[in-house]
Order: structure tokens, then sequence, then C-alpha cells
């Protein structure tokens, strides 16, 4: 009996880690650590579940546990993130549930370590294209008046925004980023011009100001970037990336 317990607990654990890795992996927020952590709270309470009480399989149950695991994998209290995590999360038990339930007793042994060795290969498919994503990622430097501010940015080649007076390129950067070049105890803030975008959910204008000097990192070393504009973007962009640099970074980046 112990030994059966004891099997189940670790079928349990590694279905649970590699679902919780491929959802990690989705959302760019993959750590083992965490995924391990929330396997182990995964395995634990499909464990109570069949040893305590049945009803602790409740939704109610499942909704509120599913709260603080997904904030345990994304290591992130925007409830953007983590709710995100959460409802994949729900979603791929969901999934893996039904169809072990719809699958012969004499299959239902063997389907979960399947499922989970599914699960790794995806996971590591994900982890390939996150690598070539990293490729396309650069450090980006801004100075503004002798105030700088660094961080990271995706090579978008999607990226054809120009200011419409000099037309140079624009890099898009979440205000948080830039907030030390807009704000300054002793003021100073760098002049700012609205221009106007487009995309397939409709328009609007944006801020955007001209930095003294842009720097890329490329090794251990520092080189000058093309001249750009940057436009501040209000909030918080959509998924994990925080700014986007033009096409013309890549040249300096490598990429082209």
């Amino acid at each position: 009996m112990t030994s059966s317990v004891e099997a189940s607990f670790l079928v349990n654990f590694a279905v649970d880690a590699a679902l919780i890795g491929v959802v990690a992996r989705a959302n760019g927020c993959f750590c083992m650590r965490r995924v391990a952590l929330g396997a182990l709270i995964g395995a634990l309470y499909a464990l109570a579940v069949s040893q305590i009480s049945a009803r602790l399989a409740h939704p109610a149950v499942q909704l509120a546990l599913a709260a603080p695991v997904a904030l345990i994998v994304s290591g992130d209290p925007d409830p953007r993130r983590w709710g995100a995590v959460a409802f994949q999360l729900l979603c791929g038990a969901l999934l893996l549930g039904g169809a072990g339930m719809l699958l012969p007793e004499s299959l239902r042994a063997a389907v979960p370590l399947v499922l989970a060795a599914g699960l790794v290969a995806f996971s590591f498919l994900l982890s390939l294209r996150r690598k070539r994503l990293n490729g396309w990622e650069v450090t980006v430097f801004l100075s503004v008046q002798g105030r700088t501010a660094g961080f990271r940015a995706l090579i978008d080649t999607g990226n054809r925004l120009r200011e419409p007076v000099s037309g140079l390129p624009v890099l898009i950067a979440e205000s948080a980023l830039l907030k030390n070049l807009l704000v300054s105890d002793a003021g100073g803030a760098p002049p700012c011009r609205f221009i106007a975008y487009g995309a397939l959910g409709g328009g609007g204008t944006v801020r955007c100001f001209h930095p003294d000097a842009v720097l890329i990192r490329r090794g251990d070393r520092l080189v000058r970037a093309p001249e750009v504009w940057v436009a501040v973007y209000p909030g918080r962009m959509p998924g994990p990336t925080r700014a986007l640099a033009p096409p013309s970074f890549a040249i300096v980046h490598g990429n082209a």
C-alpha cells in the first residue's frame, strides 16, 4: 500500500512538473526551483484528495490553490502575469484529467508517464524557441542630460514607426523603464513630441523624446547604436517584452 502511494505521488509530481514547466516556458518565467515547488504542492494536493477526502477535488478548492501556485511559478505579483499562468495551469490540468478519464482502465497507469514525457519534449522545444528570441534581445543604454537608463529590448523587425520630422526610427519602451530620464529632482526633462501610430487594434498618439546618446552592449563593450527617438509606452506592454528596438539595431547587434 505504501509503495503504491509513493508511486502515485511520484507520478503526479512528474506530470505536474512537466505541465508547470511548459506553462512557465510559454510565459517566459521558467525557474527550476519554482517549477519543482509548484509540482510538489500539486502532488501533495493529489495525495490529499486520494488519501484524505475526495471532496478536496471540488473546483472551488482547485481555484483557491491555483492562485498561490501561479504566483510561485510566475514569480511576478502582476495580476496579468500570474492570472495568465493560473488560467493555463487550470486548463492544462482539466485537459490531462479529462483525457485520463476517457482512457480504458488498463492504460491509465502508463498514460501519465507518456504525457509527462510529451510535455518535457514540448518544454524543450519552447526552450529552443526562447533561446532564438534571446538572440534578438539587446541591452540598451539611453542618456539624457547626464542621466542614464539601461534595459533589455527585443529587436522587432515589424517596428516601422518613425518620427515624422527627422524620419528616424523609434524605440518603444515602457514608461517605468524611462522614469529616470523623464523625471528629475532638478527638472530638465527632455522635450517631447507626440507622434501618430497605427496598429491592428487601432491607432493613437504616443509621447516621444530624442536621447542624447544610445549605446548597445555587445559582448563586454558598449557600442554606439543608430540614432533613434524613444516612444514612451504608458503602463505595461502585452506579454513579457518591455521594450521594442527598431530593425536598425540588428546590424549593430550582429543579427543581420
